[in-house]
């Protein structure tokens, strides 16, 4: 998704844009869609990319999960309150530590 200013100020407003290519450091995103007006996360951003684009070691590191934000549209006939009550599902799924597994391997040599 990208910012409505990036859309006036790259695409022209451009009505089909959805489908375009943005690349961001070497890797190209498909447009999906405009940001309305006004909309802005806590940064200032253009373009918004799918969480699976990070490094699996950011994703699998729940200390380094600040700064990342959700932005999702409601399908049809699901009530805010049914999605809030989703949402803090998966938030209190997201807090509960992760039980930790430490092995240990011995190694012996024959040589």
């Amino acid at each position: 998704m990208i910012s409505n200013r990036l859309w006036k100020d790259r695409f022209a407003a451009s009505p089909d844009v959805s489908g375009k290519l943005v690349t961001l450091d070497g890797v190209d995103y498909s447009i999906v869609g405009v940001a309305p007006p006004g909309f802005r996360l806590q940064a200032d951003a253009d373009v918004y990319t799918p969480l699976g684009q990070l490094d699996p070691l950011i994703l699998n590191n729940r200390a380094s999960h600040d700064g990342i934000f959700t932005v999702a549209r409601l399908r049809p006939g699901v009530s805010i309150s049914e999605a809030q009550a989703e949402m803090s599902t998966i938030q209190n799924r997201l807090i509960t530590p992760i039980p930790t597994t430490i092995e240990i391997w011995e190694f012996t040599s024959s040589l």
